[in-house]
């Protein structure tokens, strides 16, 4: 806990960086939303495992579509 709170008032912070920055994860959701390939070809595409795709859309497409739907975009 000192280590963690040393480092912190240095201006570092501990854990393991994002795997996707805000950038990336609009690409990827867009890309699951907007085709319908694989979402293991996806997370390849984006260089991450497949687990890692799920941590961030944690229901898939399903979710992601049902979202899209809710704000009323209709994919213009």
């Amino acid at each position: 806990m000192v280590n963690l709170q040393a480092a912190h008032g240095q201006g570092r912070k501990g854990g393991t960086p994002a795997a996707l920055n805000d950038d990336e994860i609009d690409n990827t959701r867009q890309m699951v939303v907007r085709t319908d390939r694989k979402a293991k070809i996806i997370a390849s595409m984006h260089g991450i495992k497949i687990s890692t795709l799920y941590k961030y859309f944690p229901r898939g497409r399903a979710t992601l579509s049902h979202s899209k739907a809710a704000k009323g975009d209709k994919g213009s």
